[in-house]
């Protein structure tokens, strides 16, 4: 199953965040009867079912204040194919939450006299550029200034040795402890040498140092490999019956940085065991807790909340979110796991954070919107010269994606607006002729962006081109005046590689799917060999998008 953008000829479309108009503060929704006073438990577990309902959330969470459980469970479709639903022991990659936990290994290493946040990195690695000058402090605070590398592959990860020789040719990109960057890379580079000094392998030292002592058996490394009824299938995207299935990153992508899945319970236990020290001390605690740059101590994200510490970590890769929130001063942790990538966890936490607090907020909700309507409103927005805005129709449904960012669900409100969840924006469309309306105007904070409907259309982009990557895509026409099938004829390539990118914009673009098997959204070159071509990119097949070639 897939999403469509109909003036795009049904590209798919991987939703996340409408970065533009995120304000993070907190949550505003559509103008909706707030969550009544009463019991604490009920109203988180109303609040978290609005947020399914609407396709805010799917996935698992637990809430649990000064020792006590007040939520546990899961919401929505563990796996869409199968109908299996999501609990509280269904079991997710947390990713990021990962760095947490090897930082915690490495406190222990400290607490244990092996190692000290002021020794250098050319202890370990003394052909590394800059190695005198970086500190495991620097690692573990994302400062030390190391290549950055963030699943992007542009760095060999299948071990140890390729990593340090490829670093080994790569100058630190600021002076250590000047700057913040994160950093996926510090990470790995702890993770080994946690192995070197506890003469474990990573996954035997997480389970001798934090799993076994706390009792987290539902916990391990290697998702893909995991063999469990309980396992949550990861989509690119998801709403309500609606899916596009992830493609896992192997275990060496993610390693010590980012390897680790576990359950909402497993979490808690987790949290329970910082907050009692019972995996690091006191001291060792507080020194985690301390901010070096950009509110980052070791291995957690450190703010202050009317008053209180909040320490916290999130997660996000293919086909999963995650986040962990702890306050020690309250012993409160909440757990949020969600099985796609199209959800903002952040903004759902803050919604849990004013219901702890004792606030009332607004209920998550969406209007009906008629059907035509929304077909009317689907389509591209020129907002400036190179910046446009893609409004397709999922359904019942408008998500919202500006050029280079990613895309958004809409809330519709009843006063005919569309509203982003989580922030004050709102959109409103306008100019309706013949059943198709030309404008969009975005709102925030009293300002106003005005977007024209344009025309657009998809085209051919590459190497293989006359004008390379740089030149102009070459245009592709639709078949029969139809959106669901588009071709350029006789083309003349030379050898080279082409991609299929919708609006001369990367923001949607096909490439090969795995296998030589059709093509997937940002998928790989396609090889050409030189000659006149007329090549069709065929949309009809939805989920399989293919293409074909015919030389002239």
């Amino acid at each position: 199953m897939m999403i469509h953008i109909p003036s795009a000829g049904k590209a798919l479309q991987t939703i996340v965040l409408f970065v533009c108009l995120i304000s993070g503060t907190r949550p505003v929704f559509s103008q909706q009867p707030s969550i009544p006073a009463g019991d604490l438990s009920a109203q988180l577990d109303q609040y978290m079912k609005a947020c399914h309902t609407t396709g805010l959330f799917n996935g698992s969470v637990l809430i649990s204040v000064e020792g006590k459980t007040l939520l546990a469970k899961g919401y929505g479709y563990s796996n869409i194919t199968s109908g299996a639903l999501n609990t509280a022991a269904t079991k997710y990659p947390i990713y990021s939450i990962t760095k947490s936990m090897t930082a915690v290994l490495v406190m222990q290493l400290i607490e244990k006299k092996l190692l000290t946040p002021d020794d250098r990195l050319s202890r370990f690695y003394p052909s590394l550029p800059a190695a005198d000058s970086i500190t495991i402090g620097h690692l573990l605070s994302h400062t030390s200034g190391i290549y950055p590398y963030n699943n992007d592959y542009s760095m060999p990860t299948q071990s140890e040795e390729e990593m340090i020789r490829f670093l080994s040719g790569r100058r630190p990109g600021f002076r250590s402890g000047s700057q913040w960057q994160y950093s996926n890379t510090g990470y790995y580079l702890l993770g080994f040498i946690i192995e070197k000094l506890t003469g474990l392998p990573y996954d035997k030292a997480l389970d001798a140092g934090i799993f076994r002592p706390l009792k987290m058996k539902e916990s391990g490394l290697d998702f893909r490999e995991l063999k469990s009824a309980n396992k949550a299938t990861g989509y690119r995207l998801l709403y309500p019956g609606l899916g596009k299935e992830a493609r896992l990153y192997p275990q060496e992508e993610l390693r010590s940085s980012g390897g680790v899945w576990s359950t909402v319970g497993d979490l808690l236990k987790f949290h329970e065991g910082m907050q009692a020290y019972r995996i690091i001390s006191e001291a060792g605690t507080r020194v985690a807790y301390s901010v070096n740059h950009n509110s980052y101590g070791y291995g957690w994200f450190i703010e202050t909340v009317n008053g209180k510490q909040v320490v916290s970590h999130s997660g996000g890769a293919a086909g999963f979110r995650s986040l962990l929130v702890r306050m020690p001063e309250s012993n409160t942790c909440i757990v949020l796991l969600a099985n796609a990538e199209n959800f903002d966890l952040p903004v759902i936490k803050e919604g849990i954070m004013q219901l702890l607090s004792g606030k009332s907020i607004p209920m998550p909700a969406n209007e009906k919107v008629d059907a035509d309507r929304l077909q009317a409103i689907a389509g591209t927005y020129q907002l400036e010269p190179d910046r446009w805005l893609y409004i397709s129709r999922v359904q019942q449904r408008l998500v919202a994606q500006i050029s280079g960012q990613q895309p958004v669900l809409l809330m519709a409100g009843s006063s005919g607006r569309f509203h982003v969840a989580g922030t004050d924006a709102y959109l409103e469309f306008t100019g309706e002729k013949a059943g198709v309306y030309d404008t969009v105007l975005l709102n925030r904070k009293g300002r106003r962006h005005v977007g024209i409907k344009t025309n657009a259309g998809w085209g051919i982009a590459g190497s293989a081109l006359p004008g390379g990557w740089s030149g102009p895509d070459v245009p592709m026409l639709p078949v029969n005046g139809k959106h669901s099938s588009w071709t350029a004829s006789n083309i003349q390539l030379q050898d080279g590689v082409i991609k299929f990118r919708f609006n001369n914009d990367w923001t949607i673009n096909y490439g090969a799917a795995p296998g030589g098997k059709g093509l997937e959204e940002n998928g790989a070159d396609i090889q050409v060999i030189a000659g006149r071509y007329t090549i069709t990119l065929d949309l009809e097949a939805g989920e399989s998008p293919i293409f074909r070639m015919q030389k002239e």
